[in-house]
């Protein structure tokens, strides 16, 4: 073996080891919030957020572990530009699990926090991030 191909040789498994100690590159933030979000809804038994619905919908516990699991995922990839509508769902499970029974045994604090979390939801921004995240994660169905 020539001197240049054991260099070239060489510096190419150092690149390799060097990908490889660093995660072989960065993981698109999107992408990564969107696994993130799918892992805490397959721990909980659905493979999207309408299966949730159907599968949680009479268990107040599950909901806020499913809220509080995609509020992480959602801080954890912070630099998606998905993390906020994710995050809202994740507020929003938490309080629906507060909420969960009777609708006229809920109490004025967690109705008023449910007004401002459907507020929240329906500005433009997030309405318009939550619709490109229903395109780009499976995990995530459109309700509309």
């Amino acid at each position: 073996m020539k001197h240049g191909t054991r260099l070239v040789a060489g510096l190419s498994a150092f690149g390799l080891a060097a990908a490889f100690l660093t995660g072989c590159g960065s993981k698109d933030p999107d992408q990564a919030l969107c696994d993130d979000a799918t892992a805490v809804l397959e721990k909980a038994g659905a493979s999207n957020t309408q299966e949730l619905d159907q599968k949680l919908a009479n268990d107040p516990a599950k909901l806020a572990e499913v809220g509080k699991g995609l509020r992480e995922a959602a801080d954890k990839n912070k630099d998606s530009e998905h993390a906020a509508p994710v995050d809202l769902a994740g507020r929003m499970l938490e309080v629906a699990a507060k909420a969960s029974g009777d609708p006229g045994q809920m109490d004025p604090e967690t109705m008023q926090e449910l007004t401002k979390l459907n507020q929240e939801a329906s500005s433009p921004e997030i309405d318009k991030s939550a619709k490109e995240l229903t395109e780009k994660c499976p995990a995530f169905v459109s309700s509309k």
